[in-house]
């Protein structure tokens, strides 16, 4: 029989020591866009194409600088109504550099629910596909 494996046990210290190159979310593009540029970090599962590390941070890194210039500030939210495709985490992890709160609405959620969220969540920004079947979202937005 196996023996049950053990947690790791870190102090903070020992944490922050070993992980401080990816100790944000965004950090993490980095450190692999400097450490393995050409490797694929997203792949479609419908088309094959893929996106590099290098062109994931240079994507994020330029999309987070428009967001700025728009006026997003940190702790701004922005919600999303989207599929799960490469702009969607490309715009996800744009928000993370710049300290945006990202809010993935579920696509399931009927029209109503989206409105009832967005009255809660009173996001500063919201993207979606435009008449999508839930509903049409152009007038909320």
């Amino acid at each position: 029989m196996n023996q049950p494996r053990s947690i790791p046990q870190l102090s903070l210290q020992d944490f922050e020591q070993r992980f401080r190159d990816r100790h944000l979310l965004h950090a993490v593009l980095a450190k692999w866009a400097r450490e393995r540029p050409e490797q694929p970090a997203i792949i479609s599962a419908d088309s094959g194409d893929s996106m590099s590390w290098a062109e994931l941070e240079t994507t994020t890194c330029g999309l987070a600088m428009s967001l700025v210039e728009l006026g997003y500030r940190k702790g701004d939210r922005f919600a999303t109504l989207l599929p799960l495709l490469a702009g969607h985490i490309v715009l996800e992890y744009a928000c993370f550099r710049i300290g945006v709160i990202f809010i993935p609405l579920d696509l399931r959620l009927s029209a109503a629910e989206v409105v009832r969220s967005m009255q809660r969540l009173r996001p500063k920004g919201f993207a979606f596909a435009g008449i999508v079947p839930p509903g049409n979202f152009q007038p909320l937005a």
